[in-house]
């Protein structure tokens, strides 16, 4: 029986790509501590890290209906932060 091969780079994207859904996405980087989930908007781009120029590598977690889609207030998040010990969440 023949084995499907997944690229690992299949449903991943990196820094200053388009979110192509709005959804909650894992963020992985070797370079710092970031918050490991972030929740972005359709349309945006992914985030870049606060502290270097290193690609940021985000994997979709879980889709989220855009129930805010007609909502005139936005954030948009530029930049994940670095977490410290005392900023991680218990």
């Amino acid at each position: 029986m023949s084995k499907k091969v997944v690229s690992i780079t299949d449903d991943a994207w990196k820094t200053g790509d388009f979110v192509p859904d709005t959804a909650l996405y894992k963020v992985v980087h070797s370079g710092h501590s970031l918050p490991s989930e972030v929740t972005l908007r359709k349309g945006q781009r992914f985030p870049r890290c606060e502290a270097c120029d290193e690609p940021v590598a985000f994997r979709l977690r879980r889709s989220l209906p855009d129930s805010n889609a007609s909502s005139v207030f936005r954030i948009e998040l530029y930049q994940l932060p670095v977490q410290t010990k005392g900023s991680r969440a218990s």
